[in-house]
């Protein structure tokens, strides 16, 4: 029997406000490390989801787009939110299809990260018990 697959969508968020910032005073020491910083976790996440049997459809920037089994997308979730710190903070989006996935992951920004949102059955969900003692969405 076939393993039950979803989609899987990370970003980061206010990544462009922290590099127009770092721009416009013209810190760009710090847009270097802060930049390098950000590509190391995308690396990692990448790293996570080969580990745990899934395949990258798409990586760029502070993007992550991946397919992966059910049954592994709690580990990502965990992995990832461990990631963030004050300047990089990770939104995700689960759903059986990529456009799901990414409706989630729109939908999840919206709470200002470490947010993680599934989207089935044309309706939001709370993906975990950490993020269902932070918000309540109506079903």
């Amino acid at each position: 029997m076939r393993e039950e697959e979803t989609y899987i969508s990370i970003d980061s968020n206010n990544t462009g406000r922290y590099i127009e910032g770092f721009i416009l005073r013209n810190q760009l020491i710090e847009l270097h490390e802060y930049s390098e910083n950000l590509n190391t976790k995308i690396k990692r996440i990448e790293a996570y989801v080969q580990k745990y049997k899934g395949n990258i459809i798409f990586s760029g920037g502070d993007n992550v787009m991946a397919k992966i089994p059910e049954d592994n997308i709690q580990a990502i979730v965990e992995l990832t939110r461990n990631l963030c710190e004050e300047e990089i903070v990770f939104s995700i989006g689960t759903g059986r299809t990529a456009i799901d996935s990414y409706l989630a992951l729109k939908y999840a920004k919206t709470f200002g990260g470490h947010s993680c949102i599934r989207y089935e059955d044309h309706q939001f969900k709370i993906q975990d018990d950490e993020d269902r003692k932070r918000y309540v969405l109506s079903e």
